[in-house]
């Protein structure tokens, strides 16, 4: 007599609810992020100890910027070749776009260290505030979906969905790019 045994779950099978968890609260604390503090609260002449270290630890902000930005071109061009070699070239990019999540929540968290200082004002810094978190946002839930799909918890039917958060992702990153680069360089 021959019992039936259910296949083992895969490793993202077994992480996918905490995977899902903690995708879902830095999506909420990133979207809250902008009602935690005001503008100067981390500047120079502040006398806390609490608001020196936020505008020590904004000033990483243009070294972790750099990190989700290259891992997300990585995953573009590894979906390009996918698709130019008609699926012979099968990548597996849930690695690369969970390390682009991850440093993303560290540049959007440090940039917002560094607006805490008051250093930086005006309508362009809230429009690179804005985008920074909404590609952010974006770019977790982007991984969020691409993990529920490898984990076999969500239909086939969500990998437009997938493609659709790549793009809005990659389009998010230029216009908030975009901004960053007024602020550093200038209007050229």
């Amino acid at each position: 007599m021959l019992l039936y045994t259910a296949p083992k779950p895969t490793l993202r099978q077994k992480f996918f609810r905490p995977i899902m968890i903690l995708g879902l609260l830095a999506i909420g604390g990133i979207a809250l992020m902008p009602w935690l503090g005001e503008a100067g609260m981390a500047g120079a002449e502040t006398s806390t100890t609490s608001g020196k270290w936020l505008g020590f630890l904004g000033e990483f902000h243009p070294l972790f910027l750099h990190l989700p930005i290259g891992a997300l071109t990585l995953v573009l061009v590894m979906e390009t070749l996918r698709i130019a070699t008609f699926g012979k070239y099968k990548p597996d990019t849930t690695p690369a776009l969970f390390f682009a999540a991850a440093t993303g929540i560290f540049a959007v968290v440090f940039g917002y260290f560094l607006f805490l200082t008051g250093d930086y004002s005006g309508e362009l810094v809230e429009d690179h505030k804005r985008t920074g978190i909404i590609f952010t946002i974006i770019l977790i839930s982007t991984f969020l979906i691409k993990y529920a799909v490898d984990a076999k918890k969500l239909t086939t039917l969500t990998k437009p969905c997938y493609s659709l958060g790549l793009l809005a992702s990659a389009a998010s990153m230029m216009i908030a790019g975009h901004h960053g680069g007024k602020l550093t360089h200038g209007d050229r």
